[in-house]
């Protein structure tokens, strides 16, 4: 699981902005969103212009680095690599921290706008892998294997040492590499748009939403899904010219009608968030979602969180609605404030005082009780 991640000199991040997810409390309300001590399905708030949609960015960039999986360029850019008010072209920092069967791995990489620049793998503190100077420094008694070995002639020195080494072959008695790369794998962000997939990672290519309804059983599961959420339709998947490309329409007494046509903004999401559900299942270890609830009602909201968080992989949201702070569905330590390039739990920011499950965190939150001053 991801225990920290970091990432500096990035959009707008000029110092290091870092959340830590390994910081969880002793509530003993909504304990399934906790995994021992750490955060499994987190939210994000902060204001407009707060960095939320760049966190994300900036966690998504591991995908490119490691995988060959889908990335839309409007998430992840090599552009977004540099701070206007720092060095542009300069390099940006990002460092993630995972906890796997007991290993506490640190991977760290640079980039710029031109691309990869370095990476460093740490084991448990002590640093495995670099590349910071410019050649590939192996631990030899970490990794005996590599020692003398001709694959540094294979090595092209310009792509992720980590992803060559993984897929070299070479059989490594450490994981540790294995696990970065099954994280990357495994990663996953997508972004609230009204009639698009726009996402990054998981998937080697973009494909229509409608192909995971073909299934009679999902698309009756989708049926039920929207009726939970107030939408009375009935459905059917019809084939057209492109067999890459069904139609999706609703049924009326007359008539059937395209869903893209007659369902609203929020409908059209609920098609995004269940093909994800879906897609993701038994794939993916890191979800995150931005704005993940724009188009939703309260109670809908709730529902989606509920559906996205409900299974064993750790999820990270950003939002603005701030009826999902109730102890009902969340608690402070899983809920997170970005504010002048920091990010604090609900649970750090309350200074002290002890929160508990009879409290008001939405009123307290609107009265300013977890500001950063």
């Amino acid at each position: 699981m991801l225990t920290a991640f970091s990432v500096s000199n990035f959009r707008g991040f000029e110092n290091k902005v870092e959340l830590r997810l390994d910081k969880a409390s002793d509530y003993q309300f909504n304990t399934h969103l906790i995994a021992g001590d750490i955060v499994k399905n987190g939210i994000i708030y902060g204001k407009n212009g707060s960095g939320k949609t760049s966190l994300l960015r900036a966690m998504a960039n591991i995908v490119p680095v490691l995988t060959d999986n889908f990335c839309s360029p409007t998430l992840v850019s090599n552009m977004d690599c540099g701070n206007s008010n720092l060095d542009p072209k300069g390099p940006a920092l990002f460092e993630y921290t995972l906890l796997d069967d007991g290993e506490e791995v640190r991977y760290v990489f640079a980039a710029n706008r031109f691309g990869l620049l370095y990476e460093k793998v740490y084991s448990d503190g002590r640093i495995v892998l670099d590349t910071s100077d410019g050649k590939v420094t192996i631990d030899p008694t970490f990794f005996p294997e590599l020692e003398g070995g001709d694959w540094i002639h294979y090595y092209d020195g310009k792509n992720s040492v980590v992803k060559f080494l993984v897929r070299s072959g070479i059989k490594l008695e450490k994981k540790t590499l294995n696990k970065i790369i099954a994280f990357a794998e495994g990663f996953l962000m997508i972004r609230s748009v009204i009639d698009g997939n726009e996402f990054a990672g998981l998937l080697p290519r973009i494909e229509s939403m409608v192909k995971v309804l073909e299934n009679e059983k999902n698309l009756r599961e989708f049926e039920d899904f929207l009726h939970k959420n107030g939408i009375d339709y009935s459905l059917e998947v019809n084939a057209t010219q492109n067999p890459q490309q069904p139609a999706l329409e609703v049924k009326f007494a007359k008539e059937n009608r395209s869903f893209f046509d007659v369902a609203s903004s929020g409908t059209r999401f609920f098609l995004l968030v269940f093909y994800w559900a879906k897609k993701i299942e038994n794939k993916v270890q890191f979800l995150c979602v931005d704005e993940f609830d724009a188009y939703y009602h309260d109670d809908c909201a709730v529902n989606v969180f509920k559906l996205l968080s409900g299974k064993n992989y750790q999820t990270l949201f950003t939002t603005h609605r701030t009826s999902l702070m109730s102890t009902s569905v969340t608690r402070p330590d899983t809920l997170f404030t970005l504010e002048d390039g920091e990010i604090h739990s609900f649970a750090e920011a309350a200074k002290g005082r002890e929160l508990r499950e009879a409290h008001n965190i939405e009123k307290m939150y609107r009265a300013g009780a977890f500001d950063a001053k």
